[in-house]
């Protein structure tokens, strides 16, 4: 063995690798379901305004969730055996929640039906700030619904707050027959604009005639060749989408249009390009 081979050997001996543990994230709060998702190693708390008649108090939400997903998480979402992305705070629901004292009015004393509610938030915080008929809060990942479950029992919200899997493109019981939603909500769901299509459908077979759909939207999806190459945003695309379903664009606002986000945030959210859609339904021709 010459004197180089002798050195090589020695400093690969002097090596020692480390593997991370990420253990910890696998099977954490999943007593019921198998589905290794990050532990909700965070509760954030959100300070909201009672918006109802003759009242001026405030209220705290305390919202478990992950503050990021982990590695694993990833895999898992990769491979199709677990989908992380509703145990998480993402930044439509912050938007919808700040942008509630304008949206009341689509809110008040209606049946709301939420999609893709994840932890939770928006939804709880609708029933905790204005006072409403019916919220049935809706996901399609079992384990996203269990935490959903328990930041609502944990944030009281009262048995007019429901907890149910509902899977984009299916029409909800809830909307059976002659009964259906005054409201439908959705906030940061348009990862993939495949989703476009049974979200809107599952949308329109909800809501009564003159029914509203609102969409906190941050733009994530990527746009195809095609529509890229005919000019098409994204926001063209979802327009173009609602309207062959029915739905009549009533307005669009954007983080500057809320007064209760505070200048930095505003900018932020901006430059982002995060917006609030709001549909009436007037049923396809």
């Amino acid at each position: 063995m010459n004197h180089d081979q002798e050195e090589d050997n020695n400093m690969a001996a002097e090596i020692v690798v480390v593997e991370e543990d990420w253990s910890d994230f696998l099977g954490a709060n999943t007593t019921n379901h198998n589905d290794g998702f990050a532990r909700h190693d965070t509760v954030q708390e959100v300070s909201l305004p009672i918006i109802q008649s003759n009242k001026k108090s405030m209220v705290t939400l305390r919202i478990a969730s992950v503050s990021s997903l982990s590695p694993m998480d990833m895999v898992n979402l990769s491979w199709g055996t677990h989908d992380a992305t509703g145990h998480r705070i993402w930044l439509g629901a912050t938007l919808l929640v700040k942008a509630l004292p304008i949206l009341t009015t689509y809110l008040a004393s209606r049946r709301i039906l939420e999609l893709g509610a994840g932890t939770g938030l928006a939804g709880i915080a609708v029933a905790k700030t204005v006072e409403i008929q019916e919220l049935i809060l809706t996901d399609a990942s079992l384990s996203a619904l269990e935490l959903c479950r328990n930041n609502c029992e944990n944030n009281q919200v009262g048995e007019h707050v429901k907890v149910k899997k509902l899977c984009w493109g299916d029409t909800p019981d809830d909307a059976s027959g002659m009964k259906k939603f005054d409201t439908v909500m959705a906030a940061d769901v348009l990862y993939d604009l495949n989703m476009l299509q049974p979200i809107f459908q599952t949308a329109s077979r909800s809501l009564k005639m003159d029914g509203i759909m609102i969409l906190s939207h941050v733009p994530r999806a990527a746009v195809s060749i095609e529509d890229a190459q005919k000019g098409k945003s994204i926001e063209d695309i979802i327009l173009d989408q609602a309207a062959f379903f029915g739905f009549d664009l009533k307005s669009i606002l954007h983080p500057l249009d809320i007064p209760s986000m505070d200048e930095e945030e505003q900018d932020d959210m901006q430059q982002k390009g995060v917006a609030i859609f709001i549909w009436k339904y007037k049923g396809t021709h």
